[in-house]
């Protein structure tokens, strides 16, 4: 039995040594391999400026990348690949975060790139608090693993292809005599219709994700949160940099918020950014 017992731990430990290793490789890589393009991505109007970004960021200038990429978000133009380029440059200065909040940012707008979501958690393990989040069942996150493998766009022009599919093949079944084609016909539109149903669910779980609770980053090195919205009421615990909360409600400078393992209370608000 504690042969057995001991296989099991040892076994744990060697696959959690293996993922943080795997991790660190991904990381590593996704920082040596330069930004994404944010050329590609932004206006024509800003294409210069961000070539300019992008070339300060691979020749390791990263508090230039840095300001360069801020002018960009200051004509109020913003994607998924300015924000993890963002993300990227302030990790290089140690800007812990910064770099997780706009790594928060951009996995909103690509929510299915692994790059975006290593280097968020890479990101994360750099943090002080550690907050345990409640177990939850193996088919929720496997649900929100596949939500999360098709940008919205996507997924809308597929529920639209499906839907035009699935219409065509009714016409057709209405008008055709044959048994044979008229049972052919009958199976495709079941099949494009059963997509169309799994499309728009996962279309519905992405809106509900993304119209959850406003989220925050915290920015100070260190804050104190208090019981009541008051500088002098009781202080339950204290949070670092780089944290993630949701917002729960505002009361003249103060932001009640609460941790995902269920904890609440007041900080200013301007201890964090909203992402």
């Amino acid at each position: 039995m504690w042969i057995t017992r001991w296989g099991r731990w040892t076994g744990r430990r060697r696959f959690n040594r293996l993922h943080g290793v795997r991790l660190s490789v991904l990381f590593a890589l996704a920082l040596l391999l330069g930004p994404l393009s944010t050329v590609a991505a932004v206006p024509e109007s800003l294409a210069a400026l961000a070539h300019n970004a992008d070339t300060a960021y691979k020749e390791g200038d990263y508090e230039r990348a840095i300001e360069l990429y801020g002018e960009i978000l200051s004509t109020e133009y913003s994607s998924g690949q300015l924000y993890y380029n963002l993300g990227n440059a302030y990790f290089r200065t140690g800007d812990i975060g910064e770099a997780i909040l706009m790594y928060e940012r951009a996995r909103r707008l690509l929510p299915h790139n692994r790059d975006v979501r290593h280097n968020l958690a890479l990101a994360r393990e750099r943090t002080v608090d550690r907050v345990e989040q409640p177990p939850r069942l193996f088919i929720w996150s496997w649900i929100d693993t596949v939500r999360d493998l098709f940008p919205p766009r996507r997924l809308a022009h597929a529920g639209w292809a499906f839907a035009l599919l699935t219409a065509a093949l009714i016409a057709v079944l209405v008008n055709v005599n044959s048994g044979r084609a008229r049972a052919l016909f009958k199976s495709l539109a079941l099949v494009f219709g059963v997509l169309l149903v799994l499309n728009a669910g996962l279309l519905a779980l992405r809106a509900s994700a993304d119209a959850g609770e406003p989220a925050a980053i915290m920015m100070d090195e260190l804050s104190a949160v208090r019981s009541a919205p008051d500088p002098t009421s009781k202080q339950v615990f204290a949070l670092h940099e780089g944290t993630k909360v949701e917002l729960v409600q505002q009361l003249e400078g103060w932001t009640e918020i609460r941790l995902a393992d269920g904890r609440q209370g007041w900080v200013p608000r301007d201890s964090f950014e909203t992402i």
